[in-house]
């Protein structure tokens, strides 16, 4: 099986993007290719190992980035993908294989009667069916790619429009991709993915680190980033 990491990236995030880079060929193996989409590709022309794909972007760089990721399908043709976002940091050895049981990509999903979060309704209007649990519990996510195109399709059989008119035409950051993409799998590929609950078991240890990268890059960030990378 084809497994290709996935970055959707934009200018204001190639510092973090430098040391995600670096952290994955430090400690990331098993997989075949890194893929970079950015709205710009010339501000990554120094890439030489990294396949960088330029993407149009919307006029909400959120929702943009957000329907990159939901066509990821478009510019790669691994049989899964690993979604990796810019101020994610791996911090030791893995091997993309821990991130499957036997051949099922993990979902970690926990019940929005546990948790406060604005998604429930968000997700539910835009699959159009009942959702009841939150399925961005941590990086990386990993998805067949053939989940991620039906699940845009979904969507747009749904509300009967482009996946690019659905997200423009909806409030202030008012999407969640990866709620879609999970509340999609669960709901019509269920016996394709391990689900787990992150409220019936102890989570395995993260061998990533995800930042926060709109809190910006401070000292403190890349002293802990040094630790994992040097």
């Amino acid at each position: 099986m084809n497994v290709d990491i996935f970055i959707r990236t934009y200018e204001k995030d190639l510092e973090w993007l430098k040391y995600a880079l670096k952290s994955i060929h430090l400690h990331v193996t098993v997989y075949r290719n890194i893929v970079i989409t950015i709205p710009n590709a010339s501000l990554l022309s120094g890439c030489s190992v990294e396949k960088v794909i330029q993407v149009k972007d919307l006029k909400d760089g959120y929702l943009g980035q957000q329907l990159t990721k939901m066509t990821a399908n478009l510019y790669t043709d691994a049989d899964a993908i690993v979604f990796w976002d810019s101020d994610v940091i791996a911090c030791e050895p893995v091997d993309v294989s821990e991130w499957f049981f036997n051949g099922r990509p993990i979902v970690y999903k926990t019940s929005y009667n546990s948790i406060e979060t604005p998604w429930k309704p968000i997700t539910e209007k835009a699959v159009g069916f009942s959702v009841e649990w939150e399925y961005m519990r941590r990086m990386p996510l990993v998805y067949f790619t053939d989940t991620i195109a039906a699940s845009s399709k979904w969507i747009e059989n749904k509300h009967g429009i482009t996946l690019k008119r659905y997200l423009n035409s909806q409030p202030y950051r008012s999407f969640s991709e990866f709620n879609a993409i999970g509340a999609y799998a669960e709901k019509f590929e269920c016996d394709r993915y391990k689900f787990i609950d992150t409220d019936t078991v102890e989570l395995p240890k993260n061998k990533v680190h995800q930042f926060w990268s709109w809190s910006g890059l401070d000292s403190k960030d890349l002293e802990q980033i040094k630790q994992y990378i040097g």
